[in-house]
């Protein structure tokens, strides 16, 4: 009896402490409190306008944020759909605040293509700079 006690404690205390390790996202966005994972992160080097003039997508370059981070993309080109958010300090911004030479944080909605540069459509667009 005494063993049955013993092995079930055991059980359960490395049951809660695999729990406790699941806990939280280290790739988390800790600057918003976001727990959305950033996919890329860099300088806008191109814009990409639609025949209406209207920006539809941007190429971010972030080979030297790659090289300290091996979850983030170093290029990636970035679609812009009605859905995205882009975000300055936490607020909402148009998107016509995106310049060229800006620094960003991208996070993807769903899947990406894995060419290079990577090609997904953004969920989010955080202005860093």
């Amino acid at each position: 009896m005494t063993k049955k006690i013993i092995v079930i404690c055991i059980l359960y205390s490395l049951l809660t402490i695999s729990f406790i390790g699941c806990n939280t996202d280290p790739n988390s966005d800790i600057n918003t409190g976001d727990t959305d994972t950033l996919g890329a992160k860099g300088k806008i080097t191109e814009v990409y306008f639609n025949d209406d003039d209207v920006l539809i997508s941007i190429l971010v370059d972030g080979e030297d944020e790659a090289k300290n981070n091996s979850n983030l993309y170093g290029k990636a080109r970035v679609e812009i759909s009605q859905d995205t958010s882009i975000l300055k300090d936490d607020e909402k911004v148009s998107i016509e605040s995106l310049k060229k030479g800006q620094k960003v944080g991208i996070v993807f909605d769903g899947a990406v293509a894995e060419s290079y540069p990577v090609q997904g459509t953004a969920k989010k667009i955080l202005i860093l700079e």
